[in-house]
């Protein structure tokens, strides 16, 4: 066996050439044993045999019509993004996956340190039938996907089950069409992976959480595909992400959605042109633990948290802050903001409201005021003095567009809701359509329980 020397500092350790053993670079001949004979050799994933290193893959295009099985500690490395060290799958391709990472098929049950590097797949010859997944980890620990480039994607190009500690690093996926990549990266369940840079464009979903999965987006920049990213809701896993720019595939879509379970967006531009950039679903409703701060772009109604939550059980303050931004109907009642009693035990505290709004015709800023109120809790009732406005401005943009605002408590058991009705244009509203910022806070004096706020 030769061994073909590499010249490049980014290849270490043991180097095998996919041409040592007949893979041929033109795309005429099926490339396919000789990709998988070189990778046997540096790990064969059977018996855990191998020279272990890399399996270099140098400029050409390299014709496959089976899957490629990757061994244990096994480098496939190219020569660079785009189309220097390009695999192109065969219309005739008959398999799962192009490339397959599993550990279920390995002695010991699990995969580790394979990686792919400066290499690009070629997806134009197939469909999702034909090729459903391109990179499938399965029960896999510390492998990674480093500048490798897809191009006219389709189905699902990177899908992670069973894996911890997985890291894929400025990928550049390029979907054919919406209706034909479904999924650019997807964490299917039990995974932990972190995504730096991606660059997903043309996809259903540029990156999907599901279930028990643990992702973390590190900016990027995602186009054109119906969801950036979608965190599914699983209230085992999280999804956190990180600055980027994300945008719609159209006018008045969805950027990127959050359905819950611990997810946390902080920064970043959701641009929808119109649309609801950073969306939590249909309902508008905010999940649980779904925090975004400093976000930017076309977030409105709801769409935008700043939260802090505070449930204490010792005595003292403890201050809870809350905002909600929402569109409301003109002179018609709606509720913001939620004082929640969990308990009997007796507590007592303020509540302080903030409280902006404008018209949404003119954009407006009618009016900008603060309320202040004190409560009291005794057997799960919340009993509360009346709500007192102070500092008030509210501004007359014009006779038509003057702009007032009531406050109301309304008390449940064990709850205290917090309604502003807008009145625009006079007594019954002119019908235009209002949009109002509230910033709450409570200050709660606790003995054994505790009270705190939620978004309405």
């Amino acid at each position: 066996m030769s061994l073909t020397k590499v010249t490049n500092s980014m290849i270490e350790g043991a180097v095998t050439s996919i041409l040592d053993y007949g893979a041929d670079p033109t795309g005429s001949a099926d490339s396919t044993v000789a990709i998988q004979t070189a990778i046997n050799v540096v790990g064969n994933y059977t018996n855990d045999t191998g020279i272990q290193g890399t399996v270099y893959i140098p400029n050409g295009s390299y014709k496959i019509t089976a899957p490629i099985i990757m061994g244990k500690n096994v480098m496939l490395v190219g020569n660079g993004l785009r189309f220097a060290s390009t695999f192109v799958p065969a219309a005739t391709f008959s398999g799962a996956a192009l490339f397959q990472i599993n550990g279920a098929l390995m002695i010991g049950g699990f995969a580790f340190y394979s990686s792919f590097k400066n290499l690009c797949v070629d997806l134009v010859n197939v469909t999702a039938t034909e090729v459903p997944i391109t990179f499938n980890f399965n029960f896999a620990y510390s492998c990674t996907i480093e500048d490798v480039y897809v191009r006219r994607g389709v189905g699902t190009i990177i899908s992670i089950t069973g894996c911890n500690d997985i890291h894929i690093i400025r990928p550049r996926i390029f979907g054919f069409q919406t209706i034909d990549c479904d999924f650019g990266i997807r964490a299917v369940s039990d995974a932990s992976v972190t995504i730096t840079s991606p660059d997903l464009e043309v996809c259903n979903v540029g990156i999907s959480q599901e279930t028990n999965c643990r992702v973390t987006v590190l900016g990027g920049y995602g186009e054109r595909n119906i969801r950036a990213w979608k965190n599914s809701g699983s209230t085992d896993g999280s999804m956190t992400v990180i600055g980027g720019i994300w945008q719609g595939v159209n006018v008045g879509t969805i950027a990127a959605e959050a359905l819950g379970g611990n997810c946390t967006v902080i920064g970043g531009r959701y641009n929808a042109n119109g649309g609801s950039g950073l969306s939590v679903g249909l309902s508008g409703t905010k999940p649980a633990n779904v925090q975004f701060l400093g976000v930017s772009g076309d977030i409105t109604d709801q769409k935008n948290w700043a939260t802090t939550k505070v449930v204490a059980d010792t005595p003292g303050i403890h201050k809870t802050t809350l905002t909600n931004y929402k569109q409301v109907t003109d002179a018609v009642a709606t509720s913001l903001i939620r004082v929640v009693c969990p308990n009997a035990n007796i507590n007592w505290g303020t509540l302080k409201l903030r409280v902006s709004a404008k018209l949404t015709s003119t954009g407006f800023t009618g009016y900008v005021g603060t309320w202040n109120m004190a409560f009291g809790v005794s057997g799960s009732v919340i009993q509360t003095g009346a709500l007192v406005e102070s500092d008030a401005m509210a501004y007359a943009n014009s006779a038509n567009y003057s702009l007032g605002i009531a406050m109301t408590a309304v008390n449940s058991i064990p709850n205290l809701d917090i309604q502003v009705t807008a009145d625009s244009g006079g007594a019954l509203g002119n019908g235009d359509t209002v949009e109002i910022m509230v910033e709450a806070e409570l200050t709660q004096a606790t003995n054994t329980g505790a009270v705190y706020m939620i978004i309405q």
